[in-house]
């Protein structure tokens, strides 16, 4: 019994690895090109590709008062102790909305995700 090919595959067995291979590439080519852009470089000037594998991104510790509370959008809006101003935080866990009312002393802390900071501890003082 003889095997023929379809015509309308777009991919057959054998050149499926170098698909694979190429769309890899192209997904960190393009991945690398927003890093760049997003760093405002050109595009000949070299910057850091970004950490793919790693989830790693900078803490940071604040303290403030709670000024709001938004669950329908799951943010807190803090007054920061150090600079007087208000901000924006994104809640990860909504459970913090039951632990916290407007005017409580609070420590965050609050890391990038998503581009936007975003409340991954909280304590209340």
């Amino acid at each position: 019994m003889k095997h023929e090919h379809s015509s309308s595959a777009p991919v057959d067995r054998t050149s499926l690895p170098r698909a694979l291979v190429a769309a890899g590439a192209l997904l960190l080519a393009t991945v690398c090109a927003a890093s760049a852009a997003t760093q405002g470089l050109g595009p000949n000037e070299r910057g850091s590709a970004p950490a793919l594998a790693s989830n790693a991104s900078a803490r940071e510790t604040l303290k403030g008062v709670v000024a709001s509370t938004n669950e329908q959008n799951d943010t807190l809006t803090i007054q920061l102790a150090s600079t007087g101003i208000s901000g924006d935080f994104k809640v990860l866990d909504g459970l913090i909305f039951n632990s916290v009312r407007y005017g409580d002393l609070v420590e965050i802390t609050v890391e990038m995700i998503g581009g936007m900071k975003t409340i991954v501890a909280l304590t209340r003082e």
